[in-house]
């Protein structure tokens, strides 16, 4: 049982936030904040959904906000 708690562990902190900056282009500790955040407001679901919900709003806020704002 203590291996299991320690792989999930090394898994979460250290693993998971490197493949998603890699396969999403979010940061590390964006990745623990969204997943934490998500976790907060719905569970297991928001968890799951966290960094892809991040990753779409971060690529929103690059391809159409920013250049709305350059613009003015």
């Amino acid at each position: 049982m203590a291996f299991f708690l320690v792989y999930q562990q090394i898994e979460n902190w250290l693993i998971y936030p490197r493949v998603m900056r890699q396969a999403v282009r979010v940061s590390g500790l964006a990745a623990i904040l969204s997943v934490l955040v998500g976790t907060a407001i719905a569970g297991v679901f928001g968890a799951l959904v966290a960094v892809p919900v991040y990753a779409a709003a971060q690529i929103v806020v690059r391809q159409v906000w920013l250049p709305r704002q350059d613009a003015r």
